[in-house]
């Protein structure tokens, strides 16, 4: 984080004061800067296929795995990003999309998951400990009242009928 941290200063002084870099300095700058906001991409995008094919946790883990995507996203959406990305440009250096929708679909299901945690903990030991498929159906029908686009209920409840 704190490489990301530090790309960011650099790349506001260098706003603040383009005069003191040369152009192979801003263009260093912007790749370095590319090359981050690709990999937060890249991350995202993996963790919101995890999340897309029911394997909640595998994406939760990839999204909070230190540097957690969150906060990359926020260092990297700094106020004049807009600006940065335009003088980028001009050296040579397209600059990715940030992937905000990606994000907040992450966000929107951790939040989901914490909601409903006593509620997955208790359906997950009811399989564990094999209680009677009413029981399970039952805890399942429940979550999929609170989360009716987390698919992943509704295949279970498939299985189980």
């Amino acid at each position: 984080m704190s490489q990301i941290n530090n790309l960011r200063l650099k790349i506001q002084v260098a706003l603040e004061h383009p005069e003191d870099k040369t152009e192979q300095e801003i263009h260093e700058l912007s790749v370095q800067y590319q090359d981050a906001c690709q990999e937060v991409k890249r991350r995202t995008l993996s963790s919101v296929n995890y999340l897309r094919n029911g394997f909640r946790g595998e994406a939760v883990r990839l999204a909070e795995m230190k540097p957690d995507i969150f906060s990359l996203v926020a260092l990297l959406d700094f106020p004049d990003r807009a600006r940065w990305v335009s003088y980028a440009k001009s050296v040579g250096v397209e600059t990715s999309e940030l992937p905000f929708d990606m994000v907040d679909e992450l966000q929107e299901s951790l939040e989901a998951q914490e909601k409903n945690k006593k509620n997955i903990r208790m359906f997950r030991r009811a399989n564990v400990f094999r209680r009677s498929e009413n029981r399970r159906i039952e805890l399942l029908k429940h979550l999929k009242k609170k989360e009716p686009s987390y698919l992943v209920w509704n295949e279970n409840l498939r299985m189980l009928d």
